[in-house]
């Protein structure tokens, strides 16, 4: 009987070429439309996910009521150690120091990199960085040593083996690799090409780094398990009250600390000094009711060709009858009829979607990609989508 049916829906979609084009080619624009949006949707919504302790990760904030509101996502850099040291809750912290670029030469090769940026030897305990050469355990333990991503080290040194290379920089010192990174995923708000340890930085700057006033300290804090964040914030006041509480209260001002959960900060950092995170969870919002606008439209437009049709086709229903086809039959082949179509629509979404895909990541930013074989799940996805415009 199925099989009937879906001989009867093929003939009448090529008795009907022009009401077929329209109404598949429409419903196909829709849901390439609608899944190109989701896309991006999905691809803002994954941002710093790839990490394995990603859910128990965490930034601390500032916010300070010193002549003024301030709020940034920055630290002093001895409240790393201080939070670790204070609070069992806190299994491990890392501080990130960002830099503009440095120029290193290795033999009579120069190369500008950038961005770069300072780290704790934590670092690689917190986060899911995968390595391709090097001990993340060791690799920033000591003072002067680097790790480079891949293709940095690829443009220093070529087909060679990173490890142990010295880089020579403008201030005549050197710097041994001690690691080398995969390519930093492009949905980490972390981006840089190179990191070197916090002790060189403590050669640089070691008045900086034991000042509980010089906020400018990215800090990361790894809770432990079923450990409540919010419960840990509240203890936060008698901890800035403990270090911070004589210089607070001969300016007459406040500090508060917060904890962010890495999985927001993309698309919920709004802060007034500091933030470099371009997401916004309100565009996110926008552009899924776009998404779901889109869709609509195209099943009402569906829906109207269809209910034009079925005006058409009442002598075919009287024959039925006639032959004794009951309403459930009738039903049946209308049905498989509706799925035909919609399965064709979903296919035809496809190829528009990889036609269109430069394009849209021309416009939108992000490189985008769609691989069939690895993903499967957008397959599935995707017909159940017909599926669902289908219903």
């Amino acid at each position: 009987m199925l099989r009937n049916y879906l001989k009867i829906a093929f003939r009448n979609l090529l008795r009907q070429k022009t009401y077929s084009f329209i109404n598949i080619f429409g419903l196909a624009v829709g849901m390439a439309c609608c899944i190109l949006i989701l896309l991006w949707v999905v691809d803002e919504l994954s941002f710093d996910r790839f990490h394995q302790r990603a859910d128990h990760i965490y930034r601390l904030c500032t916010e300070m009521e010193i002549g003024g509101h301030m709020s940034t996502p920055v630290v002093s850099a001895p409240m790393a150690v201080a939070l670790r040291d204070e609070f069992p809750e806190v299994a491990n912290t890392a501080r990130y120091y960002r830099r503009g670029s440095m120029s290193v030469r290795y033999k009579d090769k120069e190369l500008k990199i950038s961005p770069i940026a300072c780290v704790d030897n934590s670092f690689f305990e917190i986060f899911s960085f995968p390595f391709l050469s090097g001990d993340p355990k060791t690799a920033l333990q000591n003072a002067n040593t680097v790790v480079l991503t891949e293709e940095t080290a690829r443009n220093l040194f070529g087909d060679e083996n990173a490890l142990g290379k010295i880089l020579e920089i403008s201030d005549g010192r050197s710097f041994a690799v001690t690691g080398v990174l995969k390519k930093i995923p492009r949905n980490s708000h972390l981006n840089f090409e190179m990191l070197y340890s916090f002790e060189s930085l403590k050669q640089e700057m070691p008045q900086t780094l034991e000042a509980w006033w010089n906020f400018q300290f990215a800090t990361y804090v790894l809770l432990k398990e079923n450990t409540d964040p919010q419960a840990l914030e509240k203890k936060f006041t008698a901890f800035v009250e403990n270090h911070l509480g004589d210089v607070l209260a001969a300016t007459g001002g406040k500090i508060s600390l917060m904890l962010q959960p890495l999985t927001q900060i993309h698309l919920y950092s709004r802060f007034t000094h500091g933030s470099v995170d371009d997401g916004d969870i309100l565009y996110v919002y926008i552009f899924s009711g776009i998404a779901a606008f889109i869709l609509l439209i195209a099943c009402i437009n569906f829906i109207n060709l269809t209910i034009a049709r079925s005006t058409t086709r009442a002598k075919e229903v009287s024959v039925r009858k006639t032959f004794g086809a009951g309403k459930n039959k009738l039903i049946q082949q209308f049905l498989s009829e509706s799925i035909v179509l919609s399965v064709i629509a979903a296919t035809l979404a496809g190829i528009l979607i990889e036609i269109s895909l430069p394009l849209f990541n021309s416009l939108a930013g992000p490189s985008l990609s769609l691989n069939y074989f690895q993903k499967p799940e957008f397959l599935i996805g995707l017909f159940c989508l017909a599926l669902i415009v289908e219903s």
